[in-house]
């Protein structure tokens, strides 16, 4: 037992680990203070197999009080840590003595305790934790109120709200979050008179917008009025939480109302205003309120918002809501709108189908900004309005790349709208001389369903053209488009025949498969990958003697292709070979066959358990312990261990540790 003491006093942390581990080895009463000890080692990791080892004897009541007795430990955080997370694992069958110690003179302890008993959840806590909330000393009771609601017991509810005083702000802040976590609805009266108290505002209008409901609209639109910006973002909140649960039409007569009546008043104005800085004070909610009230003036706010990822699907809702009167507003403040807005005001046209900015997207697209031509280019596209073809031709010419590449979208969006006009154009860039305009007009023909067209294409000079044709016939999902795609898997380019045989497997049908098996045998080995690729997902049965051959024939790519591909059409047979290439040289091959093994059963891991758990590259290691621990969960244990103590990789060797934890 002294040298078991020594070594848990060593200096160096892997001796006091290992030394840990072999505690199991005796009785609990033999090594009860050295489990204590251990739970208390500035080491996490000895903490951690401290409470491992804890739990591998049976629990007494004795052991709990033991633990109960550990968050006494004021000068040492760490063993109160442990002694928390094992009363918290052990869960319910500490409530007896958890009981107990509610009354404890300390009042860290009856903390502790709270927080414990919330954190295992159990209803069967809420009758110990109620008193509490009435315990003399402010953070009990606190914490008591915290952790119902972490339970969330409605029969928490009438007593929570029995201790709201606003002589005691820090209990009535937690007590109505905890009310809001229940969320079981409340009468108004009891929890309105709060807001009185200026730190309470924001807490209680939280609370409203969980437990309140439609009567509580007047109330939150007070709440819009409050000069503190977290008071207003609150009731925004609320407003828009308590209206996206009510029915549709409920909602269009009980609080669409109130925020129409706001558009238009002075107080809208500063209220828009408020918001100016929109990457500060804008969220979503707030967006939505926007909308609701109406008010054009709303229109550089919501541009703003549109910069913003997050808030730009709103930011167009909201404009949609704005209706006629943002609509106007919206193109009357582009000549005066700088470069960026100018974007954003093209990009909400096109989105929202404006066909009266057809005059502000004509001049857009001849703007001397590429960025704002490109944008107006693609709005074109969306407003379905012929009128704007012959704009978009022009911008064929575009000297800006990505803009030549907006307006082909936009013709081939506007081939429905007019196809004749449409189809000229596209026709005009198929006879060009520049190999870029002969390959954008097959995304014009595809548009148009002109299947003749492009198989005109297929025989272009340029290899990017027929390419672009192979992808344009696949879009057009055409048994006709098939047999110009096995002709394209003849061309001289492996880039097009690489394209073909990727489009064939998303046509299918017998002459294909065919000309997929013939694929099997290019010299280009990104070719064969993708002929794999469509024959797997065509599950064509008739290619797994072609596919095993390549895969004892070849290696590199074109074996883990043809590996993945035998999965999808014969599993069985390809776990078989994937065990096999466990032995080959290259770990590119070794990895696949690991990945294909580890979504089949456990049998092959003891097999070539040392051949992996130990194999010379890192990631194949690392591939094996995570197929390891999770076909064998916490019985892998004893191989991770051994792999520990010789790993000697840092990243595979914290990836053991974060397994070995995770079973604890």
């Amino acid at each position: 037992m002294q040298t078991l003491r020594e070594r848990l006093r060593s200096s160096d942390e892997e001796i006091r680990r290992m030394t840990v581990t072999t505690l199991s080895g005796y009785t609990f009463a033999e090594v009860k203070e050295f489990v204590y000890e251990a739970l208390g080692d500035e080491s996490w990791r000895i903490r951690k197999e401290a409470l491992n080892v804890l739990f591998s004897w049976s629990f007494t009541e004795q052991i709990i009080e033991d633990l109960v007795g550990l968050l006494r430990a004021s000068d040492n955080a760490g063993q109160r840590n442990s002694a928390s997370e094992a009363l918290e694992k052990l869960g319910v069958q500490t409530l007896p003595v958890l009981c107990r110690h509610l009354s404890d003179n300390d009042p860290d302890v009856r903390k502790f305790i709270i927080d414990i008993l919330g954190n295992i959840g159990s209803p069967d806590a809420v009758p110990l934790l109620i008193p509490a909330l009435r315990d003399p000393d402010s953070n009990v009771a606190t914490a008591a109120a915290e952790n119902l609601g972490k339970i969330g017991d409605e029969r928490a509810v009438e007593e929570l709200v029995k201790v709201l005083d606003s002589s005691d702000i820090p209990l009535c802040y937690t007590v109505l979050e905890a009310l809001g976590c229940i969320g079981r609805p409340v009468p108004l009266a009891t929890i309105t008179p709060l807001a009185d108290e200026v730190l309470l505002k924001k807490p209680v209008i939280d609370c409203i917008g969980i437990v309140g409901d439609v009567e509580a609209i007047p109330l939150l639109m007070e709440g819009l009025r409050e000069k503190a910006r977290h008071v207003r973002a609150a009731a925004a909140n609320a407003i828009i939480r308590i209206r996206e649960d009510l029915p549709a039409g409920v909602a269009a007569d009980r609080v669409d109302p109130y925020l129409r009546e706001m558009g238009g008043t002075p107080f809208a104005a500063e209220f828009i205003l408020s918001l100016s800085d929109t990457e500060r004070f804008l969220t979503e909610p707030m967006v939505k309120i926007l909308g609701l009230m109406g008010d054009p003036r709303a229109v550089p706010v919501l541009l703003e918002g549109c910069r913003n990822d997050h808030l730009r699907r709103s930011c167009l809702q909201a404009f949609r809501e704005l209706g006629t009167p943002g609509v106007e507003a919206l193109l009357a403040s582009y000549q005066t709108a700088n470069e960026e807005h100018r974007c954003y005001m093209a990009y909400v046209c096109g989105e929202l189908g404006i066909r009266e900015s057809v005059g502000t997207l004509r001049g857009a697209m001849r703007d001397p900004s590429h960025v704002l031509r490109r944008v107006a280019a693609v709005a074109a596209g969306k407003i379905f309005e012929p009128c704007l073809i012959d704009d978009l031709a022009a911008l064929l010419n575009d000297e800006e790349i990505d803009v030549r590449h907006g307006a082909v979208d936009s013709l081939a969006a506007l081939a429905p709208v007019d196809r004749e006009s449409v189809a000229a154009i596209a026709g005009r860039l198929a006879a060009a001389e520049q190999p870029e305009k002969r390959r954008s007009s097959a995304t014009v023909f595809a548009a148009l369903q002109d299947g003749d067209r492009l198989a005109r294409l297929i025989k272009d000079e340029d290899a990017n053209v027929r390419k672009a044709a192979v992808f344009a016939l696949a879009e057009l999902k055409s048994p006709v488009s098939v047999n110009h795609l096995v002709l394209a898997l003849v061309d001289e380019e492996p880039d097009v025949r690489m394209a073909a045989a990727g489009a064939l497997g998303a046509l299918g049908g017998e002459s294909a498969e065919q000309a997929l098996l013939v694929a099997l045998k290019d010299q280009n080995s990104w070719v064969k990958c993708a002929a794999l690729r469509s024959l797997g997902a065509l599950r064509v049965a008739a290619a797994e003697s072609a596919i095993v051959g390549l895969i004892e024939e070849t290696d590199g790519l074109v074996l883990i292709s043809a590996l993945r591909t035998l999965l999808d059409i014969n599993g069985e047979r390809a776990h078989q070979l994937a065990r096999n290439a466990l032995a080959h040289p290259d770990k590119e091959v070794v990895k696949a066959a690991v990945e294909i093994l580890s979504h089949t059963n456990d049998s092959w891991l003891d097999e070539f358990r040392d051949r992996l758990l130990f194999h010379e590259h890192w990631d194949i290691r690392s591939l094996f312990i995570k197929a390891l621990a999770e076909h064998r969960g916490v019985q892998a244990l004893p191989a991770l261990q051994e792999a520990l103590k010789c790993e000697p990789d840092d990243l595979v060797r914290r990836q053991i540790m974060d397994i070995v934890d995770g079973f604890a």
